[in-house]
This record gives C-alpha cells, structure tokens and sequence, in this order.
C-alpha cells in the first residue's frame, strides 16, 4: 500500500478543488452560453431576410460596429436591404436586442400611426432624459401634453420669429463674408459654419438673443452654446446604442462629465432667459430646480436682440401657455371648492398657481420643461438644418452639368472617385480626380483655377432665377412670409435632398405588444428601424431614385388644391408638414433628366399610397419643427442664391462622403467658394 506524506495530501487536495471550480465555472459558462442563446439571444423573425455572416452568439453586432466605426452605414444598410431583405431584414445584436430594418412604405405608415402600439425606443428615451425633460424623452399623458403645448410655437402666427432669426443671421454673415468683395470676384467659405449660423438662429427664436457676434463666426470660432450643443449630441450617439445599465461599464467617464457639464451650462442660459422674461424672479421651486440641474454653471456671454412688435419667441408663446393654464386650474379649483366636495382634476389638467416651476407633467407646464424644450429644440434645429443645408449645396454641384448619372448611393457622394479612404477621411490615390468617372467630375476644379471656371448647375440657375422672380436679386431686397409660399422649386430642391442626403437615416419605433406588421408576428420589445436611405432611394417607390429631380415634389396648377393635389398623388408623405405646395407649371408635364431622356412628372413621384417618405417620421410623433426646419432652410438658399451666381469646391477640400451616425454629416468639412453676384 502506498503511503502518502503529509506534507502532500494538502496539495493533492488544494489541487483536486481547483480543478473542480474549473470544472464547474466551464460547465457553468456553457449553461449560460446555452440559455442565451435559445433563451435571451434575438433570433431571426420568420418571414424577413437574414445576413449570412451573422454570428451564431453576438449576432450581427460586429458587421454593425465595423460598418459603424468606418461610417460607411449611409451605402451599407440599404445594400443589405437589398441584397437580404428587400421589405424586411433582421438585425441580432448582443444582450438581447432585436432589430427589425423596415423598407416598406405601408408597414412603416401603420407603425408611425399607431402610436399606442409602436413607441419611441427605450435607449433613445433614456439617453435624451439623461440631459433634459423635452417632448423627445416622454411618452403617454406626458409626452401628449407637452407636445400639444410646445405644437403652438409652431403655428403659423408664430412662426415668424423663426423667419425673422435666420434671415438677420444668414444676411449678416453673409454681407460680412461678401465684405470688399467686387462683383465677380470669388470668396471662400466653409460649410462648417452653417452650424454656428443655425446654433444663432435657434438661440434667437427661442430667447431673442445673439451668443455669437458675425465677426467670430467668420474667424472660424463657435460660440461655446454650439460647443455645448456638439458634446451633448455626441454624447446622446454613444448612450443611444446601450443600454442604461450598462453606461458605467461601457462609457467612458470623459463622455458622461462633458454631457453633465454641457447640460448644466445649456440649462443655466435657458433658466437665466426665463428670469430675466418674468421680472427678474422665479419662485423658489424653479429655483430649487436651476440648482438641480444647472448647479453653479453660468450662462453663456450673449447679446440681446431688438424685438419686434407683433413677433413672439419662443419663451413668450411657452409663458403665454403656462399662464393660461394656470388661470384654467385655479377656475376648476374655485368651482371644485364651491361645490358640494372636491372634484378629482381631469387627466391633463392643469396645476394651480405657483406649482409651475414643480407641478405634475400633466398640469401646467413647469419652467424646468419649458427650459428643456428649448435647449431640445436649438440641439435638434442645428444639427439637422445645418446638414441639410450643406447637402443641397453639394447636390448642386453633384447634379452639375456633365457630371455621370449616379447609379447607387456611393455614387452621391465622392467616395466612388477614390476607393479606400484613409483616416480621418484622407484619400488614397486621390491624383487625377477629373476623368475618374464617367463624364468626369466637374465640381472639382484644379488648384488656381480663374474666376470663370465654374461647373454649369442648371439646378442652381432654377434656384436663382426663382429667388429673383419671388423674393430679388440682392441681399437688400425683403425676405418676407409670402415669399416663402412661393418658393415652389426651392422647397422642392430641399425635399430631394432630404430624399438623397436624409439627415435621420434611421427612426426607430419599439413594440409594446407582440403584434403583427406587413405578414410578420412581431414579438414585445422588438425595435422597427425605419432604412430611410434604402426607402427613399427603391425604385419601387421612386422612379429614377438616384437622380436629384426637385419637380416630383410638384404637382400640376390648376389641379384644385394643390397641396391636395401634392398629397394625393404621393409627392408628399402621410403625416408630414410642409411650408408650402410646390406646383409645377402645365406647361411643364415633363422632366429633362439627360439629352433625349424627358419623363413625365407624374411618373417620378412617390408610389406608395401612404409612407415611403421618412425625413420627418410620421404620425403623431412627426417631427414637431419639420415645417419651420423648411422654412429657415428657405431663407438661408435664398440668402445664398442671392450673394452667389455658381459655386464649386475649393481646391483642396477632401473628398466629399457622407458619415452615418444619428444624422448624416459630411465625414470632413466641405469648403466651397462662391462667384459674387
């Protein structure tokens, strides 16, 4: 018999033990391993397309953070859709979520419209709520009262402040920037700048003051509301694709304090704006919550603008309301009182005097609410009126004469003239740029061409021709509300480029009932992510869909109601809102696409009978400044219509390629040079 020595047995021992933990953490593991996957793992929905390289454990996460982190997701997804899916293509990800890319126009028509089934998206609302309470953190009771309270800034005898804003910001930058210039002569600018110039816009609508005068705006500065605004939304992309339980594992420290403190010093402005319109004083819960959420911050340095008689901004229409509201509560209070008992308050109800500043979400509007709809509504209004903006300008000269026929998304954007691009969006290979395609690149110009070499945009003659007709040639001639009616090719040339360049590539909706949608049962918490590049660019939906034809927003005069018209014959999306109805002349029924290719315009509208049109969402949750976005970006092309008779890129500017993250922003900045007029 073996002996063995004491001093041995222990280790013996010790090592048996260690060996069974393993044993058990590896089976353990592969437990866990098993119940995700059969259990907690998204799998595919029956019915919808399946990409071939989703992984048997994390799903399509990685293609999705690949295509993600390299910016590309603006040709990616929709080739997907295509390719895997054309109405429908599952999305796996890691932890449990399953997305669902819908590109089908009556799908996405019933899951705008039925609110009560399909809501906001739990990531989006908890990463809005982590920087303010607005009508885009809400949902229910909450979300219906804020929304039809902020709605009334946006009527249309309200919207003229917003008018008034962009167009005494956009003709003072612009009569800076023309400065010395002869008639002829050439200027740079830089569309980068459009974010400063939208951030002033947004800060005078709503409070009716400038935080940036023109001459730091044409050095190149921002305003430190713009930076702020810029970590705030930079901050809501990294929160919006995880969720909340998982920030402190997942986001970087830096991230979450740049978002607190840009959030603090956004609310103090907003706090500080409130005072001042109320006397100076703010009763002490309103106080107790600038503490809350401003702390110690101060605001910005801004200056205040003259006000006009008869123009309301924002804060005053928002006081207006809360005022009325509390004037209705403290009537049903007295009735109550006078009554044989205390009567319960109707749902919505509002709060009674003095509960503004902390009154329930369903009374009167409190001043913290009415502080984060503003900060809201200048972060949201910049971003995407500002891309807008610089993607009409670059779909001018896209569209120049000469220039080849996109076949594909890539083919919108300069990415397809250079191959791979290098970081930071510097391209390889980048030599002998004209020629590269098919009839050549003529935007691009060679580095000390002459004032005479510009690309022929019939576009933008259209665009010039009609600004002068309606509005005037020159920056002195008044801008004024009905102008804005009559801008039927401009509107147009804005709504085909939120076709082409949609600054909200995805909306997402999140089931709250297993239910089902165009054939397809559609499990609780499934997140439907509307593939706007791939809805707006099927031809399924659209004829010619890469082509940048402004008239298919058009329809005839004389057709009766020609908004109806525009409506009823799909140029317009179900639920969206619009400044205008462009109208096409009869004797214009059809469209010059190429030498020998004319197409009748009612052939190049939109198909679909509902949906199939997504710039601004729909439904009741459609996009709440849709109308005033148009308008300002109105103003802004008529403005630069007026100072400019050609545009083209200014030798040097890197290649012009969308970046997919929440908006689509050129990946590098695109720096133009205009023709004085």
């Amino acid at each position: 018999m073996q002996v063995i020595d004491n001093d041995v047995a222990p280790a013996l021992l010790t090592s048996s033990t260690v060996s069974i933990a393993i044993a058990v953490l590896v089976m353990a593991g592969a437990a866990a391993l098993a119940l995700f996957y059969f259990v907690a793992a998204p799998q595919p929905l029956r019915g919808a397309g399946v990409l071939p390289s989703s992984h048997w454990l994390l799903g399509d996460t990685m293609l999705v953070n690949k295509v993600k982190n390299e910016g590309s997701s603006i040709f990616e997804w929709p080739e997907w859709q295509r390719s895997y899916g054309p109405r429908f293509l599952n999305l796996s990800l890691a932890g449990g979520a399953r997305v669902l890319l819908v590109n089908d126009p009556e799908a996405a028509h019933r899951i705008f419209f039925d609110h009560g089934r399909f809501v906001a998206h739990e990531h989006w609302l908890n990463a809005s709520a982590a920087h303010h309470e607005a009508i885009v953190t809400l949902e229910g009771p909450q979300w219906y009262h804020q929304r039809k309270v902020v709605a009334r800034a946006f009527l249309p005898q309200n919207q003229r402040a917003f008018l008034r804003a962009a167009d005494a910001t956009l003709s003072e930058y612009l009569r800076g920037l023309l400065r010395g210039a002869a008639a002829g002569g050439v200027v740079d600018f830089d569309v980068v700048a459009f974010m400063s110039l939208y951030c002033n816009v947004a800060a005078a609508a709503m409070f009716s003051v400038d935080c940036l005068a023109v001459d730091s705006l044409l050095a190149g500065r921002k305003s430190e509301l713009l930076v702020d605004a810029d970590h705030v939304f930079a901050a809501l992309e990294r929160l919006v694709t995880i969720p909340k339980h998982m920030w402190p594992l997942l986001v970087d420290r830096a991230t979450l304090a740049r978002l607190r403190e840009s959030s603090r010093r956004c609310h103090a402005l907003a706090f500080d704006m409130l005072a001042a319109r109320k006397g100076g004083v703010l009763p002490a819960a309103t106080m107790a919550e600038r503490a809350r959420l401003a702390g110690d911050a101060k605001a910005y340095p801004f200056r205040q603008l003259p006000r006009a008689e008869g123009v309301a901004d924002f804060l005053d229409v928002m006081i207006e309301a809360q005022r009325e509201e509390e004037t209705e509560a403290a009537a049903a209070a007295a009735a109550a009182a006078a009554g044989d008992g205390v009567a319960a308050p109707a749902a919505g109800a509002s709060a009674p005097p003095g509960s503004s500043s902390s009154g329930s979400s369903t009374g009167a509007l409190t001043d913290a609410q009415i502080a984060g709809n503003a900060i809201s509504l200048i972060i949201a209004s910049t971003e995407t009126s500002a891309h807008t903006t610089s993607w009409l300008l670059w779909a001018v000269l896209r569209f120049a004469r000469g220039a080849s026929a996109p076949t594909s998304l890539e083919e919108l954007s300069e990415a397809h003239l250079y191959g791979s691009l290098g970081e930071g969006g510097a391209a390889k290979g980048a030599a002998g740029v004209r020629g590269t395609l098919p009839g050549g690149a003529p935007w691009r110009t060679a580095a000390g061409a002459g004032e005479d070499a510009f690309p022929e945009t019939p576009v933008w003659d259209r665009i010039r021709a009609e600004v002068a007709a309606v509005v005037g040639s020159t920056l002195d001639s008044p801008l004024r509300w009905e102008h804005l009616e009559r801008l039927q090719y401009v509107e147009g040339c804005i709504r085909e480029t939120l076709r082409l360049y949609n600054t909200v590539p995805f909306i997402g909706r999140q089931a709250t009932e297993d239910c089902e949608v165009g054939g397809l049962h559609i499990p609780k918490g499934t997140v439907l992510a509307f593939n706007a590049p791939a809805m707006h660019t099927d031809e399924a939906n659209y004829a010619h869909p890469f082509r940048f034809v402004p008239e298919r927003w058009m329809a005839p005069r004389g057709s009766g109601n020609d908004a109806a018209a525009a409506t009823s014959a799909g140029g317009l999306a179900a639920g969206a809102t619009i400044a205008s109805a462009a109208v096409i002349d009869a004797d214009e029924p059809s469209v010059e696409l190429e030498p020998g290719l004319s197409v009748p315009v009612s052939a190049l509208r939109l198909k679909a009978a509902k949906g199939g049109f997504a710039a601004f969402g729909g439904g009741p949750k459609t996009c709440i400044g849709s109308k005033t976005a148009i308008l300002q970006i109105k103003a802004a092309i008529v403005r630069f219509a007026q100072a400019f008779s050609h545009l083209r890129l200014a030798p040097g500017t890197p290649p012009v390629v969308p970046l997919a993250t929440v908006t689509v922003r050129p990946r590098s900045s695109i720096k133009m040079q205009g023709k004085v007029a």
